[in-house]
């Protein structure tokens, strides 16, 4: 009986420390977030996500804050394209234009050596998102610009960025919010919400800006309304400042934008409510000419 209690401790000392090493080796493996967006690979895999990247389903929204991991979301998207063209009416107005004030904001017509700064924040219920992102446009021997951006960011994650490439007035718009969404998906809505949107041509092509100008745009039975109601000023620059709705979405932007500037010098962009609501923002501060 001895002999048999000798030799089940002898084996009780050297399998523990075996023991000890596969318990420990699970419980370390409990706190392993390959991809560092916040949720462990373990949770990953009860999910149904990928482990290895942050946003799963690639809509820009990381997989711990996305409603549906698995499905990309319409909050990257801007409003749904039109099968018929956009149908726009000037709403009727209490005040004319100032005499000598009535420039158009010239969406994406850049210059050759306009510099541009951007503090930039994306905020939900659950993280928060910041930095600074700098737009360079620079002359091309094969097109019309090259565009050079770099940045960083702190917060929910921490990073930075640098990219060059070329593009002619015509697809400025179109190359830069893909060459961003490709590179840099992660962090592709901060601008792609509020310096780069879709819907800035739509809304504010051929407008004129001023205090109390109201005018309403028409997708597919859904109506877009904006309405200046004020002045602003960014980065030394003043401005018209205006809210702008969207009846078809949850939606909401107020935009700052000069007549003298391709880009806005500041906007907000609120989707959803409550807990669920995301809001992109930002902030022109520094720009040169």
């Amino acid at each position: 009986m001895n002999r048999h209690l000798f030799c089940i401790l002898l084996i009780v000392l050297l399998i523990a420390p075996l023991l000890s090493g596969c318990i420990s080796s699970d419980s370390n493996d409990d706190e392993v977030d390959t991809d560092g967006d916040g949720w462990t690979d373990r949770e990953e895999l009860a999910a149904g996500t990928d482990p290895e990247n942050p946003d799963t389903d690639g809509d820009g929204v990381p997989d711990p804050i996305d409603p549906n991991p698995l499905v990309a979301q319409g909050t990257t998207t801007p409003p749904p394209s039109t099968t018929e063209p956009p149908t726009t009416t000037q709403s009727p107005t209490t005040t004319s234009p100032p005499a000598g004030d009535d420039e158009t904001w010239m969406l994406y017509e850049f210059e050759v050596g306009e510099e541009f700064t951007y503090d930039v924040s994306w905020t939900t219920s659950d993280m928060t998102l910041s930095g600074t992102l700098h737009i360079d446009v620079l002359s091309s021997s094969t097109s019309d610009y090259k565009i050079h951006y770099y940045g960083s960011y702190t917060g929910f994650l921490d990073g930075s960025f640098d990219t060059t490439f070329t593009t002619n007035r015509e697809t400025v718009y179109d190359d830069f919010v893909t060459n961003v969404s490709n590179n840099y998906t992660m962090i592709s809505p901060m601008f792609s919400f509020t310096i780069l949107g879709s819907w800035w041509n739509y809304n504010f092509s051929n407008q004129q800006f001023y205090v109390g100008n109201t005018w309403s745009v028409t997708y597919d039975g859904e109506t877009t309304t904006f309405e200046v109601t004020g002045e602003c000023s960014h980065a030394g620059l003043n401005g018209y400042y205006g809210q702008w709705t969207y009846t078809g979405e949850d939606m909401e932007i107020g935009v700052c934008v000069s007549p003298d500037v391709p880009l806005a010098l500041a906007s907000e962009y609120r989707f959803g409510s409550g807990d669920s609501e995301i809001v992109y923002s930002s902030e022109l501060v520094d720009y040169n000419s």
